[in-house]
């Protein structure tokens, strides 16, 4: 998406990569690019919860991109390694079942996201002859990328003490590259999780970030719905790809340091401030 963020962030790049702005679903686009390349890093995607309110435009997005991308990688004279990034969740809602998650769980669809996760993960295994998946944990960084008032209500309607597994971006990156260059990677799917040191609760991520704000959530202004992103079984990952380098607290200090004056000023009016906040979802949801 070329909007004003993103081409800002590219700007850091243009002089180490050529940039193509365009739409996923234009084959023509895919058709003219994807026959030059030796990787693909397949990550663009919609994300909760826009999947539920627009499923047909996420399903377009997430699913009919992907295989189509496939498939115009297969008629390469020497098909590309297709990298594809998924999600912890793709194992649904098992916060009811004993940690952790590992590639010998079922794969569970439930909700629009991990449907339409699965289907691609599926797709790709089935007609890509050259492919990583990697199956990724909760990502989170201090640009606060995806930070709105839709993703805080989504927030806020979870329980307070789902386990889920934070993993940083930065280490996400650093699985995707070791995983384009070790080929006992390829054909196979990994799960990317930050590891015992980021294996927290839901209350705890959401404040790493909220609270360097100043604006730290109580357990009663959670809700009671479950999390798909469960802590998970990363040892094979991690010996294998080497990329856990990071913890939450680092995060959070992190963003702390970034907020610092935001966080002077909000903290003083941190109580009023989370008691209008929530009571205002709670109203905005009826």
């Amino acid at each position: 998406l070329a909007n004003k963020t993103n081409q800002k962030i590219a700007k850091q790049y243009q002089h180490r990569a050529r940039i193509v702005w365009g739409d996923i679903r234009d084959k023509a686009l895919l058709e003219q690019h994807i026959p030059l390349q030796q990787v693909i890093v397949h990550m663009a995607a919609l994300i909760p919860p826009a999947t539920d309110n627009l499923p047909e435009l996420s399903w377009d997005i997430n699913v009919n991109a992907t295989t189509a991308m496939v498939d115009i990688a297969n008629r390469c004279a020497t098909p590309p390694l297709f990298v594809f990034t998924s999600s912890f969740a793709v194992f649904g809602e098992r916060q009811n079942d004993a940690p952790p998650r590992s590639l010998k769980d079922a794969v569970i669809a439930t909700d629009n996201y991990s449907a339409q996760k699965i289907a691609c993960e599926q797709y790709i295994q089935q007609h890509s002859p050259h492919f990583c998946i990697l199956r990724l944990g909760a990502a989170v960084d201090e640009r606060l990328g995806h930070a709105n008032i839709k993703q805080l209500e989504m927030a806020l309607a979870l329980a307070h003490d789902n386990r889920v597994e934070f993993v940083h971006p930065i280490d996400i990156a650093t699985a995707i590259c070791n995983a384009i260059a070790t080929p006992e990677a390829h054909n196979k799917i990994h799960l990317i999780g930050g590891g015992k040191f980021c294996q927290v609760r839901h209350i705890d991520l959401l404040n790493a970030v909220s609270g360097s704000l100043g604006l730290a959530f109580k357990k009663e202004n959670f809700g009671t719905e479950q999390l798909y992103a469960d802590w998970a079984d990363t040892t094979a990952s991690q010996a294998l790809l080497q990329f856990q380098h990071h913890t939450l607290a680092q995060l959070e200090a992190t963003v702390r340091k970034k907020f610092c004056v935001i966080r002077w000023l909000t903290l003083p009016f941190a109580p009023l401030i989370r008691y209008v906040l929530v009571h205002w979802l709670i109203k905005r949801k009826k």
